[in-house]
């Protein structure tokens, strides 16, 4: 396997060669991660008025009225990784030029990509989508619930966003 190839750097420089390169990516792109935080907080002003209010309510609509929060704000992050899948197909002749060259094998420029490009982006956005709208649709104010909520959430996305991108690698224009 390429991995084990002796002109292969070590995995460390390996990560750190994809990961500079995410990082400057994301310093050249800073107002698509500012438009994206700025996007979620819009969505999370237009749910949280549509669904303002819930309350302490636990009756039957109650808690409809809460499941239909959640299931539209996994929906939204879950269409919202849609953009990773076209990720890969931009950088694909990228990564294929460089792999050939063993500059790295998959496993680090994955990993690589899904730390240092993927997590800071998702997490800024669905922290602000949270922080705005968890409190205006009045689920519940404790911080452990919050908390919650909001893990819940950024794993779902990271989640979200990593099936895509294995979705794009084995898909072709």
């Amino acid at each position: 396997e390429r991995a084990l190839d002796s002109r292969m750097p070590p995995l460390h420089a390996q990560v750190r060669a994809v990961a500079g390169r995410c990082v400057a990516a994301l310093a050249r792109h800073r107002m698509l991660v500012f438009g994206q935080c700025f996007v979620s907080a819009v969505i999370a002003v237009i749910a949280g008025a549509f669904y303002n209010g819930l309350g302490e309510t636990f009756s039957q609509a109650g808690v409809q009225e809460r499941a239909g929060v959640v299931f539209f704000v996994l929906v939204y992050f879950l269409l919202n990784a849609l953009v990773s899948m076209g990720m890969w197909q931009e950088e694909r002749l990228l990564y294929l030029r460089e792999h050939q060259a063993n500059c790295y094998s998959a496993g680090p420029y994955l990993f690589a990509k899904v730390v240092f490009n993927i997590i800071p982006v998702q997490c800024m956005s669905t922290t602000t989508f949270v922080a705005i709208a968890y409190f205006f649709v009045g689920l519940n104010p404790r911080v452990a619930r919050f908390v919650g909520f909001l893990g819940v959430l950024l794993l779902s996305n990271v989640v979200a966003n990593s099936l895509m991108i294995a979705i794009g690698t084995v898909t072709r224009k």
